[in-house]
Order: structure tokens, then sequence, then C-alpha cells
């Protein structure tokens, strides 16, 4: 099986303990949400930018 890991269930006792460690090691900082979000674009936008310039080459070769 391709993914043959499961997801775990999800368990909200276990979420409390995690969000009162990250509180308890400094909590997460003003930008954190910012710098997450553009962290992602920066992974993901080139490869979705590869993706279509493939498409797009392949459309005008075939059509």
């Amino acid at each position: 099986m391709l993914f043959g890991k499961k997801l775990k269930k999800f368990d909200p006792k276990k979420e409390q303990s995690l969000r009162d460690e990250i509180e308890a090691n400094g909590g997460l900082e003003k930008n954190d949400l910012a710098a997450m979000i553009i962290s992602a674009l920066l992974v993901l936008l080139p490869v979705g930018v590869i993706i279509l310039v493939i498409l797009a080459v392949f459309a005008f070769l075939f059509f």
C-alpha cells in the first residue's frame, strides 16, 4: 500500500498537553503564523508553477 500509515485519531487530551507544552516553552511569537504561511508558499508555489509549465508545454505540443 502506498500510504500504509494510518492517521492517529484525534485526542483532545493530547492536544491540550501539546498546547500546554508550547506555552511552557514560551508559546508562539506574534509573527509565527505569517512566517509559516510565507515558508509554505515558498515551498509549494515553485512546485505548482513547474507543474503548470509542464501542462502548458504538453498542451502546446499536442493540441
